[in-house]
């Protein structure tokens, strides 16, 4: 944030957008300033974010992290009473722990690499099978040019034009 309000306290700022709906600006004041934040994808640039109040908000949903020790699972119930407590008829929703969301977020990434391993093994099985299926045909013609007189080191299509030339 120093970046953009060049030190000044961000909490008694005021920023303007004009992106909210078209012809109609909006202020809002900041009330929450975090690090840099990834929230496209989990291996995007990241960027700086604010909190805005939430009757303020552009986008009218809301989330929320806890850093905490412990089973994350535990942590569900009193979060829950706490929410409520403060807005009652506040359902939580997708209450998930922080690996599994970052491991969502990788889930297509992880799939296509996996399906590029796969690729590449049915690949090189392919290859491997279709060298073993050519390999017997390739030993005959080579038994056949040499029993013709074909010597290591001479082109087969040099072989082929004087073979034929002799023939004649």
């Amino acid at each position: 944030m120093k970046r953009y309000l060049g030190g000044v306290d961000p909490f008694s700022q005021r920023i303007h957008v004009d992106e909210t709906a078209p012809g109609v600006p909006m202020e809002l004041r900041i009330v929450g300033v975090h690090a840099d934040v990834r929230m496209a994808a989990a291996r995007s640039d990241p960027y700086p974010l604010i909190s805005v109040p939430f009757a303020q908000s552009p986008t009218p949903r809301a989330a929320m992290a806890v850093r905490a020790t412990g089973n994350p699972a535990a942590l569900q119930r009193p979060i829950a009473a706490i929410v409520a407590s403060i807005l009652p008829g506040l359902p939580l929703g997708d209450v998930r722990p922080m690996e599994r969301v970052v491991s969502d977020a990788l889930a297509p990434e992880r799939f296509h690499t996996t399906l590029f391993a796969w690729f590449g093994a049915v690949g090189l099985l392919l290859a491997a099978v279709g060298t073993y299926g050519v390999s017997p045909s390739r030993w005959r013609s080579a038994r056949a040019r040499s029993a013709c007189g074909w010597r290591s080191g001479r082109s087969a299509a040099g072989f082929s034009v004087r073979s034929c030339a002799r023939a004649r």
